[in-house]
């Protein structure tokens, strides 16, 4: 027997079509991610703070760790957006999995995407630049620490599953789309 799903009320394709654009740019943001956790991952192995490959390290850390971030946050309010994603992508992770995703977006929002100095918590020390003019460099107290390996292979678990579930979102909603529909 061929089940064709009921159309949804007025109201709820609204609901959808505005949950479908977060879900479509999610869905590229979990990919994305996803390939800056398994590039990380691969060059955890014998790293240390001063080899050249550091650098790359800082800078996927901090890709991924903002990225992971914007996934879960609110957004700005458009009309025609979802303002996030639904609190279920994450609610049935286990209690280990939800730890490491509050802590993450604790460091992400204390060590990595936000720069906004606690009172005291920056200096700027002037030094000599290379041609002898003054240069200010920023000091703070906050570090900006990577992940472990623990971390961050419970953020690929992480990633997987909001992937199965914006895959699974975008499933049900794309039933009710016409082909050459544009919202």
């Amino acid at each position: 027997m061929n089940h064709i799903p009921k159309e949804p009320s007025r109201q709820q394709a609204k609901a959808d079509r505005r949950l479908y654009k977060r879900l479509v740019i999610a869905f590229h943001d979990v990919v994305e991610l996803q390939g800056c956790a398994v590039e990380l991952t691969s060059r955890l192995a014998g790293g240390s703070a001063d080899d050249p490959q550091a650098i790359v390290r800082k800078a996927l850390t901090t890709s991924l760790i903002v990225g992971y971030g914007r996934l879960f946050a609110e957004n700005d309010d458009a009309p025609d957006v979802a303002r996030r994603l639904p609190t279920s992508v994450i609610a049935h992770l286990s209690e280990p999995l939800r730890q490491v995703h509050e802590r993450v977006m604790e460091r992400r929002n204390t060590e990595f995407a936000h720069s906004d100095p606690q009172p005291s918590s920056v200096t700027v020390r002037v030094n000599l630049g290379p041609f002898g003019q003054p240069f200010p460099i920023p000091e703070s107290a906050i570090v900006r620490s990577p992940l472990n390996p623990s971390e961050l292979h419970a953020v690929r678990d992480i990633l997987e599953a909001a992937y199965a579930f914006i895959y699974d979102e975008m499933e049900r909603i794309r039933k009710h789309l016409k082909p050459g529909e544009m919202f």
